[in-house]
């Protein structure tokens, strides 16, 4: 039997997912936690203070994440594991609203590989591995683009209110996705203003807008509740490529050097000329109902939003995790754009490097962002061992929280306590 590689092959689809979803339970049953995971403990999932300053106002709550993680730890105890069950779950969401995304955006053999570059960013993939809302958020946010395709063809009302659904768990599991989602929701709304006919109708949408904004207006709150804490402190504003470019560059392709920039401008020029020749050629209000618009018009949408947010409210530039959600768009949009051109479309071939990175970083002990941000196991095993009933164990902030954590269950608890780095 010949195996078709096409996204339409089932045995294909669902044998990639199986190998994939076993991984990542396989990462998130013997990773160490991460500093991120043990603050959100200690701070939310332990106390049950995850909408509210009783404790700590830190953007490093994640209000879904945060209440998921108090319910099991109240029902079930203490287990990492029981933690990042939610992360794991929102896997299913991502990959499948990516397969569907992609399906829609080409129609070429060329989407077997950018569907797979998609889903085999290994630094995106191992937040389906941890207790921190990055993976709920980011799966929400593509599954609601999956449904605003869904409801071109189907003009569902089922589909229709899963887009806000969706965005809606975007914010609530990470604020980072407020911009994002906010202009994803406006280009639906000119969606929508462009395929309806009946006003009646049209106003029946709009009230159900309305609530959507309503029921994110406390997160929103929230956010500059955050900016005036001084809590949105991580990253910087010294220039867009510096913070956002190249902390996404370093563990995305494992590269800052000069040449990434010029790619990625190339890149980014290319679309916007493809673009510009599409509407051009099709009448703008047509192509604007197509999919390959909408994904260029949300990536360049959100490269502008993140500058204009720095200087009307003074926002730092968002650094790796928070800018997430940009390297799916740009693999998606820039793969798209490629693949539609005949004399370009070879040149999506380098979206192999994703797979082999992928292959190449496969482990579950360690992980590419922050590997220094926890204890090995079998170092804090070999600490416990030297250690007398009278010593005590000084530490810089990140291990202390670390090695404090591994030795909760302890008989004897040596004391850990915070050291200064020396510069």
């Amino acid at each position: 039997m010949k195996l078709k590689l096409e996204l339409t092959n089932k045995w294909l689809v669902w044998t990639l997912f199986a190998l994939l979803f076993a991984y990542a339970l396989l990462r998130a049953w013997w990773i160490v936690p991460m500093l991120d995971e043990l603050a959100t403990f200690y701070a939310y999932i332990r106390t049950g203070h995850y909408f509210n300053t009783i404790e700590l106002v830190d953007a490093n709550n994640h209000v879904i994440n945060s209440l998921i993680g108090h319910q099991f730890y109240t029902l079930f105890g203490e287990h990492f594991f029981l933690f990042r069950l939610l992360s794991l779950f929102a896997f299913p969401i991502y990959f499948f609203s990516l397969k569907y995304i992609v399906q829609k955006s080409i129609s070429s053999k060329w989407s077997v590989l950018i569907f797979i570059a998609l889903i085999s960013v290994p630094w995106i993939f191992e937040y389906f591995s941890y207790s921190r809302g990055y993976a709920l958020a980011i799966a929400s946010f593509f599954a609601a683009i999956a449904f605003i395709l869904r409801w071109k063809e189907s003009k569902s009302w089922v589909h229709f209110l899963f887009v806000f659904v969706f965005l809606f768990l975007a914010i609530a599991s990470s604020l980072t996705y407020l911009m994002p989602s906010i202009l994803l929701f406006s280009l639906f709304g000119l969606i929508l203003l462009l395929e309806f006919k009946s006003l009646r109708k049209l106003w029946v949408y709009i009230g159900i807008i309305i609530g959507w904004f309503a029921a994110i207006t406390p997160f929103v709150r929230y956010s500059f509740e955050l900016k005036e804490a001084g809590a949105l402190w991580w990253g910087s504003q010294d220039g867009f490529w510096e913070i956002t470019g190249k902390s996404l560059s370093r563990i995305v392709l494992f590269s800052e050097a000069p040449w990434v920039f010029y790619l990625i401008c190339a890149l980014l020029l290319f679309c916007t000329v493809s673009f510009v020749w599409s509407a051009k050629t099709m009448g703008l209000w047509s192509y604007l109902k197509q999919t390959d618009a909408m994904l260029f018009l949300l990536l360049s949408g959100s490269l502008i939003g993140i500058v204009l947010m720095r200087y009307l409210f003074d926002v730092n530039y968002p650094m790796d995790r928070v800018g997430m959600y940009l390297i799916p768009l740009f693999i998606l949009t820039g793969g798209v754009f490629l693949v539609k051109n005949r004399y370009t479309k070879y040149a999506a071939a380098a979206l192999v490097f994703f797979p082999l990175s992928f292959l190449y970083h496969l482990n579950i002990s360690t992980s590419i962002f922050s590997p220094e941000d926890r204890i090995p196991a079998y170092l804090t095993d070999d600490i416990k061992s030297k250690l007398t009933d009278h010593t005590a164990l000084s530490a810089e902030y990140v291990s202390h929280m670390s090695y404090a954590y591994s030795c909760r269950n302890d008989e004897k608890v040596h004391i850990a306590y915070t050291a200064e780095k020396e510069e």
